[in-house]
């Protein structure tokens, strides 16, 4: 005879698997919407340094680049604050590399970008904690000053979709100096306005593989000059060069810009 215990419901039978189940839990993948991809440009920027004694080694680089794609805002005053640049094929990494692994030279960062169209990003290479005055040419003047800082000098690097083009972006650099803050609420509230030097401005077109190479014409002694605070480290950096013990020395600096990928 069967027993039922007070306050004990009896078993209930299972539920039939499909019960809960939504039909979109069992739709194949893909079927559904898909999330757009990030209209991006994306890059990777290197900046490498070599013992300022090896600065002649750096002048094998620019016979293996090309200027031509290169449009200057005002090509005079470019190399006049003593920059230089040029377009490497896609694929010269290694050999860059090479030659600045001979020249003793480290890689002493590497910095990620992704840009919508039309965006900016300012990547630091130095910190000011007090005004100064920098010297430079200008479109006015081959020996102006501008005071600038306290905040952080760097390169302000902006992508743009070209018009009707697609797997491409135009690329703009430029040095800056300004406090950090890139959104509309932060450039407000800003003590001091940045500093543009927009007579250094170049632009160039590229697509994924091609790289960008900024240094100096010449050696730079220090940096009271702009092209001296771009690329000079007077400070210093540990070396280790072949057959000696690890030593700080002055250094000189090297921009690699690569591009990754474009979706735009």
């Amino acid at each position: 005879m069967a027993v039922q215990m007070a306050g004990c419901k009896p078993d209930e039978p299972p539920k039939p698997i499909w019960e809960d189940v939504k039909l979109t839990d069992i739709a194949p993948a893909g079927s559904g919407p898909r999330l757009k991809p990030l209209e991006t440009a994306d890059f990777e920027l290197y900046i490498c340094e070599t013992p300022l004694e090896n600065f002649s080694h750096l002048n094998k680089i620019w016979p293996m680049l090309d200027a031509r794609p290169l449009l200057f805002r005002n090509f005079a005053v470019f190399g006049g604050n003593n920059y230089a640049a040029g377009v490497a094929r896609a694929g010269m990494l290694d050999e860059i590399t090479h030659l600045l692994t001979q020249a003793g030279g480290r890689q002493m960062a590497r910095t990620a970008l992704l840009l919508p169209s039309a965006q900016a990003q300012v990547v630091q290479i130095t910190s000011l904690d007090r005004k100064r005055d920098i010297y430079h040419a200008s479109s006015q003047s081959n020996a102006d000053s501008t005071t600038i800082g306290p905040g952080i000098f760097g390169l302000r690097i902006t992508a743009a979709r070209p018009l009707g083009i697609n797997g491409a972006a135009d690329v703009m650099v430029y040095p800056v100096c300004g406090t950090p803050g890139t959104g509309l609420i932060e450039s407000q509230l800003r003590p001091d306005p940045e500093v543009r030097f927009m007579d250094l401005a170049f632009r160039l077109r590229m697509s994924p593989g091609d790289m960008l190479v900024l240094g100096p014409r010449e050696q730079v002694q220090d940096q009271k000059t702009l092209g001296g605070l771009t690329f000079g480290n007077p400070a210093g950096t540990v070396f280790l060069l072949e057959g000696e013990r690890p030593q700080r020395l002055p250094a000189v600096r090297l921009f690699i810009l690569v591009c990754r990928r474009v979706n735009y």
